[in-house]
């Protein structure tokens, strides 16, 4: 009884084993199943993740090609207008404009121009750096673009001369009228032409003249306006014979001009001339209504203050760096450094490139022009058949010249295209290889040899052309020798009729001649 017990219960085990054994295989089969799905998605995941790679590969080759063009073009304006400037001095101007954009935090279409307009405004190209530097920080404190800055800074160098205000002074006294008015920095580049050669040429500062204005827009008078007013006050008071001259040489016995050298602003000659006279009085010294408008709204106590605020040219020195740094600070500012910083390595990127584009055009250039040759010599070797076939040759051998001719314009034609699309990846190629991606050193290799082989072919597709067209030489002498042999054939059966003909008179003038004889014998 207990050896059947243990029978049935190892019979029972033994089922229970083979059980777990089956549905261990099914359980493994079903984790192969799931680890090979899982394989698979992360086969799918990683080939889409290369892809995306590649694709922004391809579109940052792309987008550094076209940003170092727009580079070149601007940069090779501005080299126009320094000529005899040596190889080594463009590359070195530059790499000065890749690095100035980075250190400041703008682009080459907000550099360049502004290059251009300092060097043509005169700033020595040895110096043109510190000063853009300088319009750079005068543009970001007064929130416009470098040009702009430029432009303002350049008419006050300009109209007083570098050596009696640097660019730096300017800045700051211009950034101090703004301060103080109610104008800014564009306003003030964009008018200041309207005053500064003439105030200039009378001896006034252009701190008087930033003083002044600062008093006039701060009561209200548009910036452009307030240019033109002072401008009509200072060729009012200087011309000689005036009512406002004579005045002032009634008190003061001296010229507009003169009180100026003396020390004087304009705008304490002018409170001058008021407080001396009854109001109506002053007031009728003027013969233009912008100069009375100018010198009343310089001499009221609200001007004063500003003015009396607005102080020396000492007193404005760091307001340019102050405005500048506050706004360096802006997140706005940082995303221009980081914009600077990309353009800066696309159109490095862009410069490597290059020559693998440039050459690329000039093959497809020169390949264009060479199949423009091949297909006229084509012509020509199709006008040769011709021409031989009416003189009865067949030209079968020239008919499988042409054929092959054909068929090596194809070839060559699919070449052409397989090798842009090696040109393509080997520009990818050569991306990643200056990025650190060694593996695309492989697909380079190929891409040469491919090309290479293209070469070659060329190479013996141009052999073809040269033999066929020496074949088409030869046909065409040979041609030329026909019908020079059937000319002298047709003049030389001429010749041999003419012979038979008088062969044949001398024959019956012979035979009537022996009739003749056998007459007079009988």
């Amino acid at each position: 009884m207990e050896i059947q017990k243990l029978f049935v219960s190892l019979v029972l085990d033994a089922t229970k084993y083979t059980k777990g054994l089956d549905e261990s295989q099914r359980e493994a089969t079903r984790w192969q199943k799931a680890q090979g799905a899982a394989f698979k998605a992360f086969q799918a995941a990683a080939l889409a993740a290369l892809a995306v790679v590649v694709a922004a590969t391809i579109a940052f080759a792309k987008d550094s090609l076209r940003e170092f063009q727009q580079f070149e073009t601007g940069i090779s304006e501005v080299f126009t207008l320094l000529p005899g400037l040596s190889q080594d001095a463009m590359g070195q101007m530059k790499e000065d404009v890749l690095a100035f954009g980075k250190e400041v935090g703008r682009t080459s279409d907000e550099t360049l121009p502004a290059l251009y307009q300092a060097i043509s405004a005169g700033v020595p190209k040895e110096n043109v750096f510190d000063f853009l530097k300088i319009a750079s920080d005068a543009a970001l404190g007064g929130v416009t673009d470098l040009e702009t800055a430029v432009d303002g800074i350049t008419s006050v160098t300009n109209a007083y001369g570098a050596s009696v205000i640097d660019a730096a002074t300017a800045s700051d006294v211009m950034f101090t009228a703004v301060k103080l008015g109610k104008t800014d920095f564009e306003q003030l580049s964009s008018s200041l032409f309207n005053v500064v050669p003439t105030a200039a040429s009378l001896g006034v500062t252009f701190t008087d003249v930033a003083a002044n204005l600062a008093a006039l827009t701060a009561q209200g008078t548009p910036t452009s306006v307030a240019t033109t007013q002072l401008r009509a006050a200072f060729v009012e008071a200087s011309k000689a014979g005036s009512g406002l001259d004579k005045a002032l040489r009634d008190l003061t016995g001296k010229g507009f001009a003169d009180l100026i050298a003396d020390g004087q602003t304009s705008s304490e000659i002018f409170s001058d001339l008021r407080q001396s006279m009854p109001e109506e009085e002053f007031r009728n010294l003027f013969s233009s209504v912008e100069a009375s408008n100018a010198v009343l709204g310089l001499t009221n106590d609200t001007a004063k203050g500003i003015i009396d605020t607005f102080g020396t040219v000492e007193d404005t020195l760091g307001a340019t760096a102050e405005a500048a740094e506050t706004m360096a600070q802006s997140m706005e500012h940082l995303e221009a450094k980081t914009a600077a910083a990309t353009e800066a390595l696309k159109i490095q990127t862009g410069e490597a490139l290059s020559p693998l584009k440039r050459a690329w055009l000039e093959t497809k250039l020169g390949v264009s022009d060479y199949l423009s040759e091949d297909l006229r010599l084509r012509q020509q070797l199709l006008r040769s058949s011709d021409a031989l076939g009416e003189f009865g040759y067949e030209g079968v051998a020239l008919q499988k010249a042409l054929g092959a001719l054909g068929e090596g314009t194809t070839f060559w034609r699919n070449t052409l295209v397989d090798a842009d699309t090696l040109a393509r990846r080997t520009t990818i190629a050569v991306g990643l290889l200056e990025n650190g991606f060694q593996g695309g050193a492989d697909t380079l290799a190929d891409a040469v040899q491919v090309i290479e082989a293209a070469n070659n072919a060329s190479n013996d597709y141009v052999t073809t052309l040269d033999d066929l067209r020496l074949m088409a030489y030869e046909q065409e002498a040979a041609q030329e020798a026909a019908n020079q042999a059937h000319t002298e054939w047709i003049e030389l059966g001429g010749s041999a009729v003419g012979a038979a003909t008088d062969y044949a008179m001398s024959l019956e003038e012979l035979a009537r001649m022996g009739r003749d004889a056998a007459n007079v014998q009988r």
